[in-house]
């Protein structure tokens, strides 16, 4: 079984659940938090939800805020979709 999985039960009947993950500090990275106003502030978000370049040009021009990598701040920002 992987190790971050966990047994979980609705009913009472105790089944595996693979998408019932516990999360641990692995599973969370820093990043920068990009609004489409300019704002910049630093965080931590599930490694799952980082955005690349591309995917957050594409949400700040739509108004969606994104999550980058610390290093992908500055490629993100030098693309003028952010004005801060």
């Amino acid at each position: 079984m992987p190790e971050q999985a966990e047994w979980h039960s609705d009913s009472g009947d105790y089944t595996w659940h693979p998408e019932y993950r516990r999360r641990t500090s692995d599973y969370y990275m820093p990043c920068v938090v990009l609004w489409p106003n300019g704002l910049c502030r630093p965080g931590n978000v599930a490694h799952t939800y980082l955005d690349s370049v591309e995917s957050a040009r594409e949400k700040l021009a739509a108004g969606k805020v994104a999550w980058v990598r610390r290093e992908d701040a500055d490629k993100v920002m030098a693309s003028g979709e952010i004005h801060g």
